[in-house]
């Protein structure tokens, strides 16, 4: 067994709303069949080959939960590309359906082949189900590294500097200033309108915003539709940035 020691992003997913989802769906199989086709994507389209010393990243789903380990040499470059990867999966998480809520932290990571565990790990698994809606924010070591990194000038270009967003986030209780990953930046990102409506079903921002406003309008549970009104939200203010 071989266990690697190394200083890298953990970014940790759920899925919204899979509490008690048994109950409510009426193909149970057919739900756990279409995340098993999710995630399985995922790993195919965003899963790096591990001879890529520049960056590596490893995609990690269990029951509704994912984690994603990305390491590499350069970790202001490991940062931002997986900001950049991540919003991928967000955006394709949102045309099957399915919300994710996670959190990105930066730290050191202890995994084998059956295990991950260290700083990263558990200052993500403390911070991603505080907030109250489908989005991705970011700990406290990834906040002072991205306030760091705008400081000495280290987002370079454009895409970098707008997949962090300055945001309020929205808690169970209140709300917390702090960084989010932008995703929908990913839609101004230079594959073409027509591979992004191929692969996501939305080639414009305000289009996720519909998506969640029809998602809105079908709900009845109290919690639930605050969620989706904060991610509305959001989506409003970075769609106007």
């Amino acid at each position: 067994m071989t266990v690697e020691e190394e200083t890298g992003v953990i970014v940790i997913l759920d899925a919204l709303g899979t509490k008690g989802i048994w109950n409510r769906v009426k193909d149970v199989k057919k739900y756990v069949e279409s995340w098993e086709e999710l995630t399985s994507s995922w790993k195919e389209n965003y899963e790096s080959p591990g001879e890529n010393d520049d960056f590596q990243n490893k995609l990690i789903a269990f029951s509704d939960t994912i984690i994603i380990k990305n390491t590499g040499k350069n970790l202001s470059s490991v940062l931002t590309a997986a900001a950049h990867n991540v919003a991928l999966v967000m955006l394709e998480a949102i045309s099957q359906g399915i919300y994710l809520r996670g959190c990105m932290s930066v730290g050191q990571i202890f995994s084998s082949d059956k295990m991950i565990i260290g700083k990263a790990i558990d200052e993500a698994a403390e911070y991603h189900t505080m907030p109250n809606w489908a989005g991705i924010s970011v700990s406290p070591s990834v906040y002072n590294m991205v306030k760091q990194m705008r400081k000495e000038k280290k987002l370079n270009g454009k895409y970098n500097e707008t997949i962090f967003t300055d945001y309020d986030i929205p808690l169970k209780i209140g709300v917390e200033k702090g960084i989010a990953i932008n995703y929908p930046s990913r839609l101004d990102l230079g594959w073409g309108k027509n591979v992004y409506k191929e692969n996501f079903g939305v080639s414009k921002k305000h289009e996720l915003v519909e998506i969640f406003e029809n998602e809105l309008n079908s709900i009845t549970d109290l919690g639930a539709s605050l969620k989706i009104r904060n991610t509305i939200e959001f989506l409003k203010y970075v769609s106007c940035k």
